[in-house]
């Protein structure tokens, strides 16, 4: 959506709405969501305005209206990164696919995640969305890193694992693994330093400490030698 010339972020923002909801919304509930805060006047002339500047952005007839409901045409084709990071997320879950093919496929999909979706707007509906998002990139990191392991790649399941404990510090499971990993190649300053990296953002963001079952490595790795 970033090359096309939208006249307003409004724009832009109804636009990406209908792309996540492909079956459509009738004009009062594209409202309710887009401009809860103006007045019904304000809002209906606001509503017919982006879909004009919608419109004009791409082709005429890019946004129907079909038994009373807004929609994308179906005739048209519409690429959307979102949906094909899912799709592809999703294809890397059949069974029986070896590790690498998983790698692959999983490392194709988070390609198309470029941060925060529809990063700048703030509007409410975006962010369980966002969050969705995020949460898939993230997990298809951990994936990654367990696949990278099980073929012994362990300095790239390392690197993998250190993305997604950037983004998110607190994730048990991946912080776990990491030590473990760590500890593996022999690397006990750095499983020390992670180890207490985690204890401290637990404190931090959560307000407790790890649970005591964090594994018996993490505690080794504290040990001097």
């Amino acid at each position: 959506m970033g090359a096309v010339e939208w006249e307003s972020q409004k724009a832009q923002e109804f636009f990406a709405h209908l792309m996540c909801n492909r079956k459509g919304k009738d004009r009062e509930e594209l409202i309710e969501v887009l401009w809860p805060d103006i007045s019904v006047g304000l809002s209906r002339n606001a509503f017919h305005n982006n879909v004009y500047r919608s419109r004009r952005a791409l082709y005429k007839g890019c946004v129907v209206l079909d038994e009373g409901r807004y929609r994308l045409n179906p005739a048209g084709e519409f690429w959307f990164d979102l949906d094909e990071f899912r799709r592809i997320s999703r294809e890397a879950e059949a069974a029986g696919l070896p590790a690498d093919r998983q790698v692959a496929l999983l490392s194709e999909a988070n390609r198309l995640y470029a941060g925060e979706f529809l990063d700048g707007l703030t509007a409410d509906w975006i962010t369980p969305i966002r969050m969705d998002a995020e949460g898939l990139y993230l997990s298809n990191l951990s994936k990654i890193a367990r696949c990278q392991a099980e073929v012994r790649e362990i300095d790239a399941a390392i690197v993998t694992l250190g993305r997604a404990i950037d983004i998110d510090p607190t994730d048990v499971t991946n912080q776990e693994l990491l030590v473990r990993l760590l500890v593996h190649t022999g690397n006990l300053p750095e499983a020390r330093k992670r180890h207490e990296s985690f204890r401290q953002a637990m404190r931090d963001e959560l307000g407790f400490e790890p649970p005591r079952d964090f594994s018996t490595l993490c505690e080794l790795a504290l040990t001097p030698r």
